[in-house]
């Protein structure tokens, strides 16, 4: 692609003294030129320094705005006004460096896309090889520094290295966060090049300023003549040779001229693209440039949004000083509508051409001719796809130049000055809105809506039914969770009993194979469909009562009336519902109970037993549980409720809670799950200081109250092997940990104690083939739909192919190792406690030195040593200081975590005094950073 020209010329003079709208309109362009310092960098983009110039303008014009962005950084790293907060702008503009580089790398390579329609278009990427045709200039071999031609990163270098020491903690990590990002982005755009940008080795030299290893790139290779072609000096100058009385003004000025360079690279992207109409009619192609230029204007939108940073109160000194012009003296912008507006008339042209060469365009004789054509094009995309990608082209600059340049410019307005302000040309803000309301192709706007109706007409017979083929198999699971509940007789499926379905096929709607008639004697095989204790419920009984039962018109139930009508009629009877679901048929029926309804209604169809759901399980637990469990039970409300009643003892204040906790389980109702955890996760405090006391009391309760069937589960997880505990007083109780954390185990397997009564039990719903393997071995008959599930003792708990072999085998090892060594809890318990009385001590002196605003003032209350958890917990103001807190210890080399505003040490058996020493050592300076950061 050869050069199109540079697409806007310099402002021309003004009178002195405008006389009308076009002079006024003259002074403001020129003033705001020369506000920007513009005219530097308008003599780069029109003087090319290639011989044959294919991307050289655009490719300057993008390397300013990034040169302009790194001068901008260094101020901002610089900036010596105490009220100002670096961090944010910072990674402001780091986002905003990022995204020109992507940019850069989307226009160069972009020409990779162009196909070669003609045989003539130039490629202009510089990932192939050198020379080629129109390729730009290098640095000469022998120059040194080569690679070190940004006068930016020499400023942004001289910066760090003035500053760095004396940023706080949390900004160390801010500043290593974003050179990481910037040169990162910087290896993927151009690391394909087969020629260096130039700034390379200035890249790798900020990197080791922040810690980091330099850029993983290949030096020495050739090396863009970059200071040839951007001039980079110009965009220095900017700061080097002014002076700036007002704090914002560099901000302001740089943001503007930022913005100019990348507005001249979309108007000469959208300039391409009529080029590759006029030379090529390449429609792919022009298409591919114009969503170029369009997200070149979304990335336009966000850089603006960059003012918003500003102090408010700082740029409103310097607004005072600048009315006379503004951004709306700019020449680019002012194109910008009108180049994209007149992008619509060779497409147009074309598709009428079309229609009069005798093509598949229907007659478009009518009021709007426009929209019948590109009615044609968007009902039939695949009869011209190079015009339908135009098309969503034109749709995506639309939106590039109204929502993502217009419509941010009056966010931003409305941001910094207010929305009922006016500007610096006394323009009031909510006038931008008229920018970005109107639509500027209303024609292609129509047919998107005309087409939308029309395609809702012809497959109106087709609305929601992705929906509903959802909504069913969403209500089948449901069905399903609902029937699969409970066990023993309180089942509403009994697996031990069996009815035939009707038609005696192996279906309820009569589908599948079975034979004639009621079906084979292996099709009756007892399932009951009716709730134990209904005089209706059939029973089980041989192949031949069965079969007796259901012959039609004998010997079922009621005087001739077949067992099947008797099964139907107790399905759509109220007799056996709760009165709360009987008061709603009733009421759905018009308050009549004989009334009969031959509508296509839910109570007409649906058996008002249907609406019952499994009995009520009542679960007890606490407020504080692990995020497993507290999930699971808000999955169960939601889709079990009103099904399944789930209460919880508040664990604070905890001096009192086992005793509350044993109050509230014998005021409850019949309890089908009681969970407790020994401590709790997020402060990691024990609850239960007891726990053999504990249970024993919740347990006698349990048996008073005829409620002994209850599952009483105790979480030992923080506890297990760290607290001492007596696991044979757990006659009644169901003991559970994970082996993760204090035996070092592993993941996918748990310890859990079983109590004998409640071993029979244990036939879970959900299940797998290692509950049973006796189905696999040689002898077995196997397995097949309507086989008996069953479980072998021990086995009845496992699921699917094991993941848990490595935990236990680690475990066992584990433990043969503290029975050689003659290591038990007690013993790892009073060494922890030991090296906490350590940590404590040295935690105490921190807060002395420090003050009652120390980090560490406020302890999660510890208890007794002797049923301690091992994690000592700070309560710390705020989420966002504890997340702080973390990571400035693992600028250490040491690991904390925390949970919302706790922050937890876990001390474990492994730890030594020295290492408590070192934690002592960081958490002083840590201390003191938070201290630091808080107080300004």
């Amino acid at each position: 692609m050869q050069d199109v020209g540079v697409p806007y010329e310099k402002a021309v003079p003004y009178a002195p003294k405008p006389r009308n709208k076009a002079e006024r309109d003259r002074k403001m362009t020129v003033l705001y030129e020369e506000y920007i310092k513009l005219s530097g960098c308008l003599d780069v983009w029109s003087s090319p320094v290639t011989e044959k110039p294919i991307l050289e303008p655009m490719f300057a014009a993008g390397w300013q705005g990034i040169e302009l962005a790194f001068v901008l950084m260094s101020q901002f790293i610089s900036d010596s006004r105490h009220y100002v907060v670096k961090r944010p702008r910072v990674e402001l503009i780091a986002d905003d460096i990022m995204a020109q580089m992507n940019l850069m790398a989307e226009v160069i390579d972009g020409e990779l896309e162009d196909d070669n329609a003609s045989g003539d278009q130039a490629h202009g990427t510089l990932t192939q090889n050198f020379p080629f045709a129109g390729a730009p200039p290098t640095a000469a071999h022998a120059e040194i520094n080569k690679a070190c031609q940004s006068p930016a990163l020499d400023m942004m270098i001289s910066a760090i290295s003035s500053s760095y020491s004396n940023f706080s903690e949390p900004e160390k990590f801010s500043m290593k966060k974003v050179v990481r990002n910037i040169t990162g982005t910087f290896q993927t755009c151009f690391s394909e090049w087969s020629v260096g940008v130039g700034m390379e080795e200035q890249l790798s030299q900020i990197r080791q300023l922040v810690g980091l290893p330099p850029l993983m790139m290949e030096f020495g290779k050739r090396y863009l003549d970059y200071k040839a072609m951007v001039k980079p000096h110009v965009i220095a100058e900017t700061l080097t040779h002014h002076t700036y009385d007002h704090n914002e003004d560099f901000f302001f000025r740089s943001v503007h001229l930022g913005t100019e360079c990348w507005a001249f690279v979309a108007l000469r992207r959208l300039e391409s693209a009529k080029e590759q109409l006029r030379k090529y009619n390449h429609w792919h192609n022009a298409a591919a440039h114009i969503t170029s230029a369009s997200h070149i204007l979304h990335y336009l939108g966000n850089h603006v949004m960059m003012l918003t940073s500003m102090v408010l109160r700082d740029y409103l000194r310097l607004k005072v000083e600048i009315e006379g012009t503004s951004g709306e003296g700019s020449s680019a912008v002012k194109q910008m509508k009108p180049r994209i507006m007149g992008l619509l008339e060779p497409f147009m042209a074309t598709l009428s051409s079309l229609h009069t060469e005798g093509g598949d365009v229907p007659n478009t004789e009518s009021e709007n001719d426009s929209q019948k054509l590109l009615m044609h094009l968007y009902s039939a995309p695949e009869k011209q796809p190079g015009l339908y990608a135009y098309a969503k082209a034109l749709e995506c600059i639309e939106s590039g130049l109204q929502g993502g340049f217009y419509y941010k410019h009056y966010c931003l307005a409305a941001n910094v000055i207010g929305s009922s302000a006016k500007g610096t040309m006394n323009k009031a803000v909510h006038m931008l809105k008229v920018t970005y309301e109107k639509s500027l192709f209303p024609d292609l706007d129509a047919v998107r809506a005309q087409l939308g109706k029309k395609i809702d007409s012809e497959l109106r017979h087709n609305k929601g039914k992705i929906m509903d083929v959802i909504e069913q198999n969403y209500l089948e699971k449901e069905r399903r969770n609902s029937s699969g509940g409970g066990d023993g007789e309180d089942e509403f499926f009994d697996a031990a009993h069996d009815v035939p379905p009707a038609g005696g096929s192996g279906c309820p709607f009569g589908f599948g194979g079975g034979g004639e008639g009621r079906g084979s004697s292996s099709s009756v095989a007892n399932l009951s469909l009716l709730r134990p204790g209904s005089p209706l419920a059939l029973r089980p009984g041989s192949d031949g009562d069965a079969k007796e039962d259901f012959k039609e018109g004998g010997g079922g139930v009621g005087g001739g009336e077949t067992a099947f009508d008797a099964i139907r009629r107790s399905l759509y009877s109220t007799q056996n519902v709760p009165p709360v679901f009987t008061q709603a048929y009733v009421s759905e029926m018009g308050g009549k109970t004989n009334r009969v309804a031959f509508l296509d209604h839910a109570w007409g169809k649906t058996p008002p037993s249907a609406h019952v759901a499994a009995t009520k399980r009542q679960v007890l637990t606490t407020d504080t549980e692990f995020y497993s469990f507290t999930r699971q039970m808000n999955r169960l409300m939601q889709v079990e409720s009103p099904n399944i009643v789930i209460e919880h003892v508040p664990i604070e204040p905890l001096a009192t809670f086992s005793q509350r906790f044993a109050d509230k389980v014998r005021e409850s109702p019949p309890l089908d799950i009681v969970y407790v955890s020994h401590c709790v996760f997020s402060t990691q405090q024990t609850i239960v200081p007891d726990l053999t006391a504990f249970t024993t009391e919740v347990s006698g309760v349990l048996h008073q109250k005829d409620n002994s069937d209850c599952f009483f589960v105790v979480d030992g997880y923080h506890g297990f092997g760290a607290i001492p505990t007596d696991l044979k007083t757990f006659n009644d109780v169901f003991y559970v940990s994970g082996m993760l954390k204090h035996v070092g185990s592993g993941a996918n397997a748990c310890f859990l104690i079983v109590p004998e009564n409640k071993v029979a039990k244990l036939n879970p719903l959900f299940t797998g083939w290692i509950a049973d393997p006796s189905v696999l071995a040689p002898e077995s008959k196997g397995i097949k739909l309507g086989s008996e599930v069953g479980y072998v003792p021990g086995f009845t708990l496992q699921g699917g192919t094991p993941a848990f072999a490595p935990s236990l085998i680690i475990f066992n090892e584990v433990m043969r190792r503290w029975k050689e060594k003659a290591i038990n809890v007690e013993g790892a318990h009073n060494h922890v406690m030991t090296l906490h009385r350590q940590f404590l001590q040295g935690v105490e002196e921190i807060v002395r030195e420090q003050g009652k605003d120390c980090v560490f003032a406020n302890v999660a209350e510890l208890g007794n040593e002797q049923c301690r958890s091992h994690t000592i917990t700070f309560l710390v103001p705020s989420a966002t200081v504890a997340k702080t807190v973390v990571q400035l210890f693992d600028n250490f080399d040491i690991e904390v975590d925390s949970r919302k505003h706790y922050v937890r040490f876990g001390i474990g058996f492994n730890h030594h005094p020295e290492d408590i020493q070192r934690l002592l050592a960081a958490a002083r300076k840590v201390a003191a950073t938070v201290l630091a950061v808080t107080s300004n």
